[in-house]
């Protein structure tokens, strides 16, 4: 089941996530990933990515962070820096203010950890098919085209 969950990776922080595994058990799969373990894909497969400082991240981790993910800045003194590093890379990076961390990372969290469940379940629904050119689609019911009438 844990393979089905969006990854979340600490990247050289919180090297016990323990209390955030039994906060996101259902939600998440939630890694540590130190410096040591780049090699791995850990960070390539995630979802969220949880760090310090991108500026502080050697060059090789930073090269292994993709657009896509949500990278979360927990309390880093520098935004500009950061920012300016994250836009130079094409990466989007949500700052978590040191002064408010807990408050500011449950609320980002809880948003966007809700946001990748439902795109989750969303991704594993059945698409249907658009209805034939001209015609209705039965299994929306109704009609179409404008000279139609229900």
């Amino acid at each position: 089941m844990a393979a089905d969950l969006p990854l979340v990776v600490s990247l050289n922080c919180l090297e016990d996530p323990s209390l955030e595994r039994v906060a996101l058990a259902g939600a998440a799969a939630v890694e540590h990933v130190g410096l040591t373990g780049l090699s791995g894909g850990r960070i390539e497969s995630a979802a969220v990515v949880l760090l310090h400082s991108l500026v502080l991240l050697p060059p090789a981790a930073q090269r292994r962070l993709r657009p896509w993910l949500l990278i979360l800045c927990l309390g880093s003194a520098d935004h500009a820096v950061n920012s300016a590093l994250a836009s130079d890379l094409g990466l989007r990076l949500v700052h978590v203010d040191a002064n408010r961390v807990e408050e500011v990372a449950d609320t980002i969290m809880a948003l966007f950890l809700g946001l990748l469940r439902r795109i989750h379940l969303l991704s594993r629904l059945p698409h249907r098919r658009p209805p034939p050119p001209g015609g209705s689609d039965p299994s929306r019911g109704g009609c179409a085209g404008a000279e139609a009438s229900c």
